[in-house]
């Protein structure tokens, strides 16, 4: 499973997957199957086909570490705000096991079917806790105790400015998964709310996916 949908993303795999071809594919084909038995009950993605999944669920989220490579191979304390079906903290958690991850999301069915996915596919690194961002971001085991913060598909970046900046570290950043068109329409507000924080805003490269797919590009706001 899997082979020719790694062939035709393995310049992008490559650089962000440092375990071998046939260990990157055993792990993506435990991490799809025990997702979608556990989707059909609890409805987590409508990205249900393998090469959907691969791409869009796992090299997706695996392309933050073309913008932060240390996350292939360190240790890092990380937030994912609003993780959903648990993208990308359960591929970010199977690549590197150094990092600890905790997945902030609201709804508690998702909160346990991610806990129960991780547990089946031996991801310790990734744990989901039942919040709101805003709520979350003022208790004291998570306020200024993260090294990064992440976001795939959740909200404008200016929202998740205002409501996880308090998650991080006084030498956090935060990095969010968005598409070109996306930060075209999102960068007034991006900016003026960086300024007012007092964060540096910056983007990263374009990358290409599939052509159905279209593109990915990241946010990018240090302190």
């Amino acid at each position: 499973m899997f082979e020719s949908d790694y062939d035709k993303f393995e310049s992008l795999i490559t650089k962000t997957v440092l375990r071998d071809k046939q260990q990157f594919l055993d792990d993506c084909k435990k991490l799809y199957e025990n997702h979608t038995e556990i989707n059909n009950i609890h409805n987590l993605t409508r990205i249900v086909t393998p090469e959907e999944f691969f791409e869009k669920h796992i090299v997706d989220s695996l392309m933050i570490g073309l913008v932060l490579p240390d996350l292939l191979d360190k240790p890092c304390r990380i937030a994912d705000i609003g993780c959903g079906g648990g993208f990308p903290c359960l591929p970010l958690g199977q690549n590197n096991s150094q990092l600890n991850i905790t997945g902030i999301e609201s709804l508690g069915k998702k909160v346990s079917a991610v806990n129960e996915i991780a547990g089946r596919c031996g991801i310790e690194s990734v744990k989901v806790e039942k919040y709101r961002a805003r709520e979350a971001a003022r208790k004291p085991e998570f306020n200024q105790q993260f090294d990064l913060v992440t976001a795939r598909a959740v909200a404008t970046v200016d929202v998740l400015l205002k409501e996880c900046r308090q998650f991080l570290k006084e030498d956090g950043m935060m990095v969010f998964y968005k598409t070109p068109e996306a930060i075209k329409k999102e960068m007034a507000l991006a900016e003026r709310d960086a300024k007012k924080f007092k964060f540096k805003l910056s983007l990263s490269e374009i990358y290409d996916l599939s052509e159905a797919s279209g593109k990915r590009q990241f946010f990018i706001l240090n302190r």
